[in-house]
């Protein structure tokens, strides 16, 4: 009898509530718990919006995977603002650790199609309270110029870092380098992917594959990604903790290095062509 209780609550633990897709029970009332002083903040109806979006939803979170939310808010006071970003914080601090995007809702109407987190949240979260965010469409150019920034601006870092020993460091801002350039390539055709892997996969679909990317990229983004998480989440007191040198970092940052000039030397031509498709992995 004991054994069949410690297995329904078992049972009752994993499973994840249908309000809240991808979200197990503890999460699910830590969530409901995060509304109640949200509310609490904003109890005049400043709240205009409040999405779940990102990797619990989609089935492809792990055990790094913050819960994600959006909230858009209006006509609030100065201390309210203040108190909004109190409880952002607040709520990185301990697990289940619920990550808040603040958005005014303002900023949203003004919106010229050059934020891809709008764009994955308004097509593809979950509202959970309010009214829905308006979907647009994204601005191409833009976008893809935004990310080509960010790439050029990662690179500079991951030098930096190399510079000064910090391997771990400079391995993951290689891989940001090369991911944001990725971004930029996708969106050139409208893509707009929601995820590290989606990034991969549409790359690979409709670049590597359709021959307008080299073969010679294949799997830069998944091993880039793999490297990033063990420079990044390495454990100092596991058995085999991951250890790299000076020989690893140069390889990340010459292979995004390489990655970055190639789409930096293609993007004008990918704009001219129309796109091809909007949609996201």
């Amino acid at each position: 009898m004991a054994t069949q209780v410690v297995e329904r609550k078992q049972k009752s633990r994993r499973r994840a509530p249908t309000r809240y897709p991808g979200l197990s029970v503890r999460e699910a009332r830590a969530v409901d718990a995060f509304r109640r002083e949200l509310r609490a903040i904003l109890p005049n109806g400043e709240l205009k919006s409040l999405y779940l979006y990102g990797s619990k939803p989609r089935g492809d979170s792990d055990i790094h995977s913050d819960i994600d939310l959006f909230l858009v808010y209006d006509d609030v006071t100065e201390e309210q603002e203040k108190s909004l970003g109190e409880f952002s914080t607040k709520q990185l601090s301990k697990p289940p650790y619920i990550h808040l995007f603040i958005y005014p809702a303002n900023v949203v109407a003004q919106d010229n199609g050059t934020s891809p987190l709008l764009h994955n949240v308004s097509h593809y979260g979950i509202l959970l309270e309010g009214t829905p965010v308006p979907k647009k469409e994204i601005n191409r150019q833009r976008v893809a110029e935004k990310h080509l920034s960010n790439a050029r601006r990662n690179l500079l870092l991951a030098k930096t870092a190399l510079d000064t020993d910090d391997y771990n460091n400079s391995i993951s801002l290689s891989y940001y380098a090369a991911y944001y350039a990725a971004g930029a390539a996708l969106v050139t055709k409208g893509l707009v992917a929601q995820s590290h892997i989606g990034t991969e996969t549409l790359l690979t679909q409709h670049f590597i594959r359709a021959g307008l990317i080299p073969q010679s990229f294949k799997g830069l983004l998944g091993g880039g990604h793999q490297a990033r998480v063990r420079a990044v989440y390495t454990d100092a007191y596991e058995t085999n903790p991951a250890e790299f040198g000076r020989g690893d970092a140069d390889y990340w940052l010459g292979r995004a290095r390489e990655f970055v000039s190639f789409v930096e030397s293609s993007l004008e031509t990918w704009l001219a062509e129309s796109p091809s498709a909007n949609e996201a992995e």
